[in-house]
């Protein structure tokens, strides 16, 4: 892991880790964080993590990735990424 990476996103891995299944690599969360990083407020992602989202009906970010449905968050993502409305 890059030492470049802001305090908060490091601080944030390590709640995400130790909340979710050990069936999510380290990495995978570590690549999700850091794209969601690009399109949202470094900052606001530990709370996104843990509010309820309407998006993913009504369950928080960090369940669904507990779920096993951590490709929900990906495409979000994408869509964030290419402009595309939800």
């Amino acid at each position: 892991m890059p030492n470049s990476d802001p305090p908060e996103v490091l601080e944030l891995l390590k709640v995400i880790e130790s909340l979710t299944p050990k069936a999510v690599p380290f990495h995978e969360l570590f690549r999700l964080v850091e794209a969601l990083s690009e399109v949202v407020d470094p900052d606001s992602l530990g709370s996104w993590f843990d509010t309820p989202n309407e998006g993913f009906q009504g369950l928080k970010p960090i369940e669904v990735v507990e779920r096993g449905e951590i490709d929900r968050l990906w495409e979000m993502v994408f869509r964030l990424r290419s402009g595309i409305p939800a």
